[in-house]
């Protein structure tokens, strides 16, 4: 990268006398060898060699040789090798004032927060930040007895936010509590010899195996979790079982130790899949709703109603292949880490096609993707709140006329939460409609990235995506979208992405718009 430079002024948030970075050969490097897009003279000897997220804004710093026996007035002195000497160990503010994501003094050497750097809690995953948190989602091991899970705003909880805070069973996410798993727990097993394959079993102290799950769902209590190992041969088949009665609480999951299971509609004609009504919660995870050749059925319908609660909760799932992914009349809907695509337009149904078809209550939508559908990707009518945060919704309606990924019908409540957050909203260039409502219905913030941004039309999304229903970002370091710029994530927003991997991490600045974060 050339010759050691110094600066005039300290400021990693510009580059030394670039105003952008396109066809700079330190920026390029940048690119190619840390995958950062430019290069801060001022921030030479850090351990990315300068490499930044930050695109340059000015030139207070400038490109001179430092006179001899020079360093900086931080109290972080920068040696002959490019390495940062300060003391004593512990927080710095001179390693931060250095190079921000060294905030940290280690052996003489300022370096990126460790764990072990905490007495109390784990490093804080938002860069720049001296001071320790509570916990990470993914490190709580520092929570008390009595709080022994981390939310997204890095505090211990006593509230489950996560199927895999209750190892034992499942969590209830409404109620932010575990399941008890005793006289609720059974497992779903045609390979087991001794699997019971009639209805009329009682829930006790063992967990009962089921040779299938439309006998499991017959027995099944008020209050139930379902494990489902994977079948030999080809995925489960699902025939529509009567309908989820109403104040009932069932999880459907894969068994925590296995592979995700599929879960096949069984017959041409099913209306659905799965089927849930008022004032029940159901829940999915690390499951594949696939609809079959010609199903006309939509995934998962939910009937609810205006005053009496219902909720649909899916976790690192897929919904694909139905005439629509997911119908609900009256319901909250809260997906996270979800994919539903290949939805299919059936004759004149406009309801055929549709991602996820909503009218009133809620949606919130984190870390999730709705691409492809040929239908609208998100239909909203009346819809009190919706919340998308780091999603992905690509490519969808292309058999409409004017293809769309979110539409909105009907009067809003005056008092919802509407947003889309930190999310990509992305059509082929030939024709589209990102988003088909009013700013007042559904506003998208600065954090967000739609077509119209782009200088280059693309008429392929493959192109961008290595696999679109992911959101996969194809060659991330020069992906156009990631010449957009980056974002900040703050607490309260989506941790994991659609894949599970950590979103926010201490050691780089800023995090990809979307789901899937490279």
């Amino acid at each position: 990268m050339g010759p050691a430079l110094g600066c005039r002024v300290i400021d990693p948030n510009h580059c030394a006398n670039h105003a952008q970075a396109e066809q700079v050969p330190d920026h390029e490097w940048c690119l190619a060898e840390r995958g950062l897009a430019y290069c801060d003279h001022c921030q030479r000897s850090s351990d990315r060699n300068g490499c930044t997220d930050v695109r340059p804004s000015s030139s207070e710093c400038l490109p001179i040789e430092p006179p001899e026996g020079s360093s900086s007035s931080s109290g972080a002195e920068t040696t002959d090798t490019g390495v940062e000497q300060c003391s004593p160990d512990g927080a710095s503010a001179a390693c931060a004032a250095v190079d921000p994501l060294t905030p940290f003094c280690s052996g003489g050497e300022c370096v990126p927060c460790e764990d072990l750097f905490c007495t109390e809690g784990v490093c804080d995953p938002r860069p720049e930040r001296t001071e320790c948190v509570e916990c990470r989602p993914d490190a709580a091991e520092g929570c008390p007895a009595d709080a022994p899970w981390c939310d997204d705003d890095l505090e211990c909880t006593n509230t489950c936010t996560r199927h895999e805070d209750c190892p034992e069973s499942a969590c209830d996410l409404v109620q932010g509590a575990c399941i008890p798993p005793v006289g609720t727990l059974a497992w779903v097993d045609g390979n087991f010899e001794q699997c019971q394959s009639m209805p009329g079993a009682e829930w006790g102290l063992e967990p009962i195996t089921y040779c299938s799950l439309g006998v499991a769902l017959t027995d099944a209590p008020d209050v139930a979790v379902i494990r489902l190992r994977d079948v030999e041969g080809g995925p489960w088949e699902l025939e529509p079982a009567d309908e989820l009665g109403a104040d009932r609480v069932v999880v459907l999951m894969a068994d925590p130790d296995g592979p995700p299971v599929t879960l096949l509609s069984a017959a041409t004609t099913n209306p659905y899949l799965l089927r849930t009504i008022q004032k029940t919660r159901l829940y999915l995870h690390r499951l594949v709703l696939q609809g079959s050749a010609g199903n006309q059925a939509t995934g998962i319908e939910c009937e609810g109603s205006e005053v009496l609660e219902t909720h649909v909760g899916l976790d690192d799932v897929q919904v694909r292949g139905f005439a629509t992914g997911i119908r609900s009349t009256d319901c909250d809907v809260s997906l996270s880490r979800t994919r539903i695509h290949g939805s299919r337009v059936i004759g004149d149904d406009p309801h055929s096609g549709i991602g996820i078809d909503m009218l009133r209550r809620s949606l919130r939508l984190d870390s999730s993707v709705v691409a492809l559908n040929e239908g609208v990707g998100v239909w909203l009518e009346s819809v009190e709140d919706v919340v998308i945060r780091f999603s992905s919704l690509l490519g969808n309606g292309s058999e409409l006329g004017v293809p769309v990924n979110v539409a909105c019908e009907g009067a809003f409540a005056p008092v919802g939460q509407r947003l889309i957050s930190a999310s990509l909203l992305l059509m082929p260039a030939v024709s589209g409609t990102t988003v088909l409502c009013t700013e007042d219905a559904l506003p998208l913030d600065d954090r967000s990235r739609t077509e119209q941004q782009l200088e280059d039309g693309y008429d392929d999304l493959g192109e961008l995506f290595v696999d679109v229903t992911a959101g996969e970002l194809r060659d991330p370091a020069t992906n156009p979208i990631t010449a957009l710029g980056l974002v900040p994530w703050q607490v309260d927003e989506p941790y994991f992405d659609v894949e599970g991997e950590v979103r926010p991490r201490p050691d780089r600045p800023l995090v990809t718009p979307g789901a899937n974060e490279p």
